[in-house]
Formats: structure tokens, sequence, C-alpha cells
């Protein structure tokens, strides 16, 4: 199932495969040992923010903003006119 997602992103414009990027490590979990913890969030985001800008060509750039909010969950915002 996962080289049929990393194909089927690969393949289309609109869509990437995402690794979570953490270790999976007890202090970027949560206690259910699942979920990770604000902090893990906030690093996945800022990576995602990244390989989202990076994916983009520059008049896309121009027109993104990207806002990345703390709290008990991590909210990635994309604020953009050609979405």
């Amino acid at each position: 199932m996962l080289v049929f997602l990393k194909k089927f992103t690969n393949d289309e414009k609109r869509c990437m495969y995402v690794d979570i990027d953490y270790p999976l490590e007890p202090e970027y979990m949560a206690a259910d040992g699942f979920h990770p913890r604000p902090h893990a969030c906030s690093l996945w985001a800022r990576h995602l923010a990244v390989m989202i800008h990076d994916r983009l060509d520059q008049k896309e750039k121009k027109t993104m903003t990207i806002s990345i909010h703390k709290g008990s969950l991590c909210l990635l915002k994309l604020n953009a006119s050609f979405l």
C-alpha cells in the first residue's frame, strides 16, 4: 500500500507523499503512544510548509501565505489564490 501511495502522489501534481518527519520516540508521542504531541505536530507542520513552498512556481509563491498555529493541535493554514 505504501508503494502505491508514493507512486500515486509522484504522478499527481497536486499531491505529495509526506513521511513523518520526527522520531517515533516517547518525548514526541502522546500518552496513548499513537498520536504525536504538539511539539511533534509543529515540527511536522514546518516540514510540510517547506515541502509545499518548494513545489510551487514563482507566481504561486507570491500568492501564498503560510501560518503555523501552536496549541493542543498544530494547524497548518495555507492561503493561496490558486488552490
